[in-house]
């Protein structure tokens, strides 16, 4: 079952060495370690998610993630629906899929490796949380979807 939570920073050094290797003109060993609170687990499985980078300017809603499946590391590029509902009573996140890729190994991303990354999205939320409070002081709820 996946959770976001606190990594211990050993931990993180641990898990996170081949992605800083991989995106270190996005992400910082530092950054890495500031933004561990955003790490999505499953412990029983050894399986993490982390947010590595957002897109800017043309590529403004896509968001790259990779998923460490016990020491393999896989690359899901994701971007976000542009057209989300506009509800009262909920934020709409709906995700839809751009590309994936093992980063070491030829392999073929599995179905349920996309699966997980699925599991993994919906524990994480919006940055980590399931509810927010607008400007106006209502209180949210934040609905993962997706288009794939």
């Amino acid at each position: 079952m996946f959770v976001t939570e606190i990594i211990p920073r050993e931990e993180v050094e641990a898990k996170a060495l081949p992605i800083i290797s991989r995106y270190k003109s996005y992400i910082s060993s530092e950054d890495i370690i500031k933004s561990r609170q955003v790490w999505t687990i499953d412990r029983g499985k050894d399986v993490y998610l982390i947010f590595v980078k957002k897109g800017r300017e043309e590529f403004n809603g896509q968001s790259t993630f990779v998923l460490y499946k016990s020491g393999d590391l896989i690359e899901f590029i994701l971007e976000t629906d542009p057209n989300q509902p506009d509800f009262v009573d909920r934020m709409v996140i709906r995700w839809k899929l751009l590309s994936s890729k093992k980063i070491e190994s030829d392999k073929k991303v599995e179905v349920n490796e996309v699966g997980l990354l699925k599991d993994a999205l919906k524990a994480r939320g919006f940055h980590g949380r399931h509810s927010m409070t607008t400007v106006s002081g209502q209180k949210i709820s934040v609905q993962v979807e997706f288009l794939f």
